[in-house]
């Protein structure tokens, strides 16, 4: 389900105007020299939102008040996120990476080769699910050139289950394709079709060593790193020195710094005694979202908390973490 953020608009907006020293190539209808680029490493998924008036209890069978097919998994939600904090309507990409059509500005009036592209990486199905995600996000601004269609492996898809009531919901995951995706060779350039990046966004819906490999990868080439380590997996300590920026939330915080147990990070104390422990492992800056009362920050010598956005009516938390 694609979101977007103020949080994500301020970060991209950084991005595209810091000054960048990238490779050009050239190619038919493809930017010659864009004004930034970001690679995001996670998944597509086809997720299957069932709305109910309340959820069932075990054994027990419920009827759905509505059934929704949208697309999603966490590097979907993340590029489209990213795009759209720059642009009010889309360029629309085809399956090869190449920009449909022959303009040079979007519709904005924004000059193509001066915003922040966007590059997925992950894989999908050969089957409708698979063509349909990977058509939608090329016309949400979003360059597939890195995603393969494995003719073995089904799409990834979730079934998500919505409290209509409360907007509250869970979910049942088959990540699928999106775990048999790797990098093409041991750089950073091909995870943007040929441009080195400025950042590499990676969510754990990819094989952990997968993610691993690539993080210290951008770390030896001097390319900044966005953790989003969602599915929580466990992560050994060493890799930590290669990621510029850890976006956790409570419980993945809890189980990935171990001061406390899953459900009992809940106090400005232990978000601060977590993010100084990955701040020792070698994180840069820290980011813990809390729910309704914020995010936590912590960097070397600073740290707060940030309130979040008062006088929300929730109605459905799918895709916002």
């Amino acid at each position: 389900i694609y979101t977007v953020s103020t949080q994500t608009r301020s970060f991209v907006l950084s991005v595209r105007t810091a000054p960048a020293d990238m490779r050009t190539r050239s190619a038919e209808n493809t930017p010659s020299s864009p004004g930034g680029v970001i690679a995001v490493i996670g998944g597509i998924i086809q997720d299957m939102v069932f709305e109910t008036e309340r959820m069932p209890s075990n054994d027990e069978s419920l009827d759905a008040t509505s059934l929704k097919y949208l697309p999603g998994g966490k590097g979907s939600n993340t590029s489209v996120a990213i795009y759209r904090a720059q642009h009010k309507r889309p360029i629309s990409y085809d399956s090869a990476g190449k920009i449909n059509g022959t303009a040079e500005e979007n519709d904005d009036g924004e000059d193509v080769q001066t915003v922040v592209q966007v590059y997925i990486n992950t894989a999908v199905g050969n089957d409708n699910f698979g063509r349909q995600l990977k058509r939608k996000l090329g016309k949400n601004g979003v360059n597939v050139s890195g995603v393969r269609q494995l003719k073995t492996e089904d799409t990834g898809t979730c079934a998500v289950f919505v409290d209509s009531y409360s907007g509250q919901s869970r979910d049942i995951g088959y990540p699928g394709a999106n775990t048999h995706w790797t990098p093409r060779n041991n750089s950073v350039e091909c995870l943007a079709d040929g441009y080195t990046p400025d950042l590499i966004v990676a969510h754990l819906e990819t094989k952990r060593e997968t993610v691993e490999g690539i993080l210290q990868t951008a770390h030896n080439n001097n390319v900044d790193t966005l953790l989003n380590p969602s599915p929580v997996t466990y992560l050994l300590s060493s890799v930590y020195k290669h990621v510029t920026h850890l976006v956790v939330n409570e419980r993945e915080a809890a189980e990935l710094s171990g001061v406390a147990a899953p459900g009992e990070l809940v106090s400005l104390e232990k978000w601060r005694e977590a993010a100084r422990r990955f701040l020792k492992w070698g994180v840069q800056n820290v980011v813990i979202t809390v729910g309704e009362k914020g995010a936590f920050y912590a960097t070397k010598g600073k740290e707060g908390l940030v309130p979040a956005v008062g006088d929300v009516q929730v109605k459905d938390t799918t895709g916002a973490g």
